[in-house]
């Protein structure tokens, strides 16, 4: 179901002697029922509004895929990681060859992620991927 639209709260809707005091209050209920609004119509983002981090990390993997590099980054928030995604795989080497059912094992340190094994990504290969870190509530 599509929300209906918002009608904002108005002065000249009331009588003269709560225009003050509508005046008043309407600028931040607006502005607060238009935050919503937008939020429950498709424009909010993940990476600006939802407790997480989105990275782009470029890694190579060995034989068992392990990063031959160190491979981390840091988090955009200070909540423990309640998990770590791949929403993107692009290999940079071949562009031909699709990884498919990329995984990560991961361990939190602090306020960053190590990478310590990727599954589903080609030896030799360099690879760009786009990773989200969601923050867990607490």
């Amino acid at each position: 179901m599509k929300l209906p639209s918002f009608r904002r709260i108005i002065k000249n809707d009331y009588e003269d002697k709560y225009q003050s005091l509508v005046e008043t209050l309407s600028v931040s209920i607006n502005y607060g029922i238009d935050s919503l609004y937008d939020a429950l119509n498709k424009k909010i983002s993940l990476k600006y509004n939802i407790l997480g981090t989105v990275k782009d990390v470029t890694v190579q993997v060995d034989s068992t895929g392990k990063p031959i590099q160190t491979t981390g980054f840091k988090l955009d928030f200070t909540n423990k990681v309640a998990g770590v995604f791949v929403g993107k795989a692009e290999n940079l080497t071949n562009p031909n060859d699709f990884p498919a059912s990329v995984f990560i094992h991961w361990t939190q340190n602090g306020d960053s992620v190590q990478i310590n094994n990727i599954a589903g990504l080609s030896t030799s290969n360099s690879y760009k991927l786009r990773i989200i870190a969601f923050g867990d509530e607490n």
